[in-house]
């Protein structure tokens, strides 16, 4: 019987660490899958004449991209668009509708971005599954997505945000990782459905009880994450919620229950897996 829980231990942790890779690394998976590993090689624009079959691509700096819109149609192709170290202030258009085939953008260390015109060039491309942003001022811009009927998974890593508008879109990961801006206030977060939420390595002013009623909750990791004021009571909502990831996270719990939940939780604290079955969490750290 030990042996049988043991064995049913490795494989449900196992479950656990696919769940939790990468959704960015999957699409490279599936899509290497599909069009052979040589195609799955990033390219920089000043390459691609060479490679013109790769569907990875990486534009880097003002110069790039102004090529880039320019000789846009030959890009038709691109499955995954890298872009990066940009000032858009001298540039008006934002030609992601002119690719249809384009799955997910990685946008890093570009400035003066214009997010509404930005977000709805890539909703007219209507294909777009995955948003990455990272190193990014949002200034005043509150994350309105909701125009990406076809987006399943958003990664928030290391930028300066205010606010952050209820995105309604129907989700598979949302990620805040390294927030630039002091303590988070997760009061903010409001997603009507996803699966995952990862809010790592980031200081945050309470427990993220905003997501109470998100529906299909079922990975919710705060490991390398600081919450200075003690979790208490009952945490109510979360009903679908199965694993609950502290790795590395310095928040305490005193007497917490999730009464919401009717199954089993599954507690994750660095490498190890513990079962939280109508207890109490006790966390002192």
């Amino acid at each position: 019987m030990a042996l049988f829980f043991l064995i049913s231990l490795s494989v449900f942790s196992q479950n656990i660490q696919r769940s939790y890779t990468s959704s960015f690394a999957k699409l490279q998976d599936s899509l290497e899958k599909e069009m052979g590993r040589e195609s799955m090689r990033t390219f920089q624009l000043k390459e691609i004449s060479e490679h013109k079959n790769s569907i990875s691509l990486q534009v880097i700096g003002d110069d790039e991209y102004r090529e880039f819109v320019r000789k846009r149609d030959a890009f038709t192709k691109v499955r995954i668009l890298y872009l990066n170290n940009i000032n858009f202030e001298n540039f008006k258009n934002y030609p992601f509708d002119a690719f249809p085939n384009l799955l997910a953008v990685k946008i890093g260390n570009c400035k003066n971005i214009n997010f509404d015109n930005f977000i709805s060039s890539l909703a007219n491309n209507g294909s777009i599954k995955q948003l990455h942003f990272k190193d990014l001022d949002f200034d005043e811009w509150n994350l309105d997505i909701n125009a990406l009927k076809s987006l399943r998974v958003i990664t928030i890593d290391n930028c300066k945000f205010q606010q952050i508008t209820r995105i309604s879109l129907n989700l598979d990961e949302f990620t805040v990782n390294n927030f630039d801006g002091g303590r988070m206030d997760t009061d903010m977060l409001l997603l009507d459905k996803v699966r995952i939420v990862k809010i790592n390595n980031s200081l945050l002013k309470t427990f993220p009880y905003s997501l109470s009623n998100t529906v299909k909750l079922s990975h919710l990791d705060l490991s390398g994450s600081k919450i200075r004021k003690v979790v208490c009571g009952n945490i109510l909502g979360f009903e679908d919620l199965l694993y609950l990831d502290l790795t590395e996270s310095k928040i305490n719990f005193d007497n917490v229950q999730f009464p919401g939940i009717d199954e089993k939780l599954y507690l994750i604290k660095n490498s190890d897996l513990e079962i939280i079955e109508n207890s109490k969490i006790n966390i002192h750290q």
